[in-house]
């Protein structure tokens, strides 16, 4: 590998659900451009909810790692730092599968991946070079969720405070918070909020090194 020609770069950035990592990795990818960064959502690789005589089957627990396809993930961040272009799935929310079409990313030299399991799963974690964890208390959390949720999804308070209560929570304390350990850099919520400029400066430095 030349100088000229470095293999991709690959950050991931994981936290609990609203804790700031989706604004985090924009942010990132942003300060490099789109000409030598790529980002890429955890979230494109749910798995299709099953059919059953043409009707689908129950919702599965989405804060579960069973629910995501994590080696089809790793297969295809693997390509891209291989030089390889992948064709990325895009998850349809509303059907819950993924629509026939689908986006194509060329390699670039940053690649910045995101999720809440992006750290769960030891093939990923093998392919990444840095890695941040938010942490973010769980009442902050909710806070945020209720108010996407509400405001971008139409759902209602009760609704929302079940899902958090039944899954989102239980599997943050199962899988997702314990994944940190794993991260080269845990990020508070106090340096994420008031030393963002900085935090951003910090990693993108860190990659460029």
């Amino acid at each position: 590998m030349t100088q000229e020609n470095p293999q991709p770069r690959i950050l991931a950035i994981a936290g609990g659900s609203c804790s700031g990592k989706t604004s985090l990795a924009r942010m990132v990818h942003k300060r490099f451009g789109p000409e030598t960064s790529l980002y890429l959502e955890l979230d494109r690789y749910y798995k299709n909810i099953p059919l059953q005589n043409g009707t689908q089957m129950d919702l599965p627990n989405f804060d579960h790692p069973d629910a995501l396809d994590l080696t089809f993930c790793a297969e295809q961040l693997a390509a891209l730092k291989s030089r390889r272009g992948i064709d990325a799935p895009i998850y349809d929310y509303a059907e819950h599968r993924r629509q026939e079409k689908t986006d194509h990313f060329s390699p670039k030299p940053m690649i910045i991946v995101e999720g809440h399991l992006v750290l769960h799963d030891p093939d990923l974690r093998s392919l990444f070079d840095h890695s941040c964890y938010i942490e973010c208390p769980e009442a902050v959390r909710f806070e945020r969720r209720l108010e996407r949720d509400r405001t971008e999804r139409g759902r209602s308070e009760d609704s929302v405070r079940q899902q958090f209560e039944r899954t989102v929570g239980p599997m943050h304390d199962r899988f997702v918070s314990p994944s940190k350990v794993h991260a080269d850099r845990i990020v508070s919520q106090d340096e994420y909020c008031h030393r963002t400029t900085q935090l951003v400066d910090s990693i993108v430095e860190q990659l460029k090194s």
